[in-house]
């Protein structure tokens, strides 16, 4: 997640300062809440099968 954090503040900055089109940066931006959602989902998974089965993780 950090290093989701880190480009989308490189984003933000690159956009701002004009080096990267507004466009371009939004839609980066998006792609980059897909795999922030994507990284939520994988952990809310590893719960539920530590819940369902935590023998699994021992």
């Amino acid at each position: 997640m950090a290093d989701v954090r880190t480009e989308a503040g490189r984003l933000y900055r690159d956009a701002l300062a004009g080096r990267l089109p507004v466009r371009d940066a939004t839609a980066m931006a998006h792609l980059l809440r897909v795999v922030v959602e994507t990284l939520k989902a994988e952990t809310v998974q590893q719960d539920i099968v530590v819940i369902q089965n935590p023998r699994s993780f021992e």
